[in-house]
């Protein structure tokens, strides 16, 4: 589970710094996407991650939902001047609509 998390921190530096590249690879596969911003529903995330990675790294949707929802994803984001929020609560976590956005000056 540490390389989707870990890909998963790497892609949300890279969207924060403005990387063109994974943005358009990113919006190429659905997502809403610009420099700073990224929209995502859990199981498309997922897809999207399981598929970069090698067989053998691979997990499946339930085990990479509960190490995302228990792991300090904002913690590692903070220093990148990130943050991941619920964008449209649906009432369950499988449908509801997450993104990662810039950090607000207090």
């Amino acid at each position: 589970m540490d390389h989707a998390l870990n890909d998963f921190l790497h892609c949300c530096q890279q969207v924060l710094a403005g990387d063109g590249e994974l943005i358009e690879l990113l919006r190429h596969q659905g997502f809403a996407c610009a420099a700073g911003h990224w929209h995502f529903r859990l199981p498309a995330l997922h897809a999207f991650l399981d598929a970069r990675l090698p067989a053998e790294h691979r997990t499946s949707y339930h085990v990479f939902r509960q190490a995302l929802l228990t792991s300090p994803v904002n913690t590692r984001l903070r220093p990148h001047q990130g943050q991941i929020l619920i964008i449209d609560n649906l009432g369950k976590v499988d449908v509801s609509l997450y993104g990662l956005s810039r950090l607000t000056a207090p």
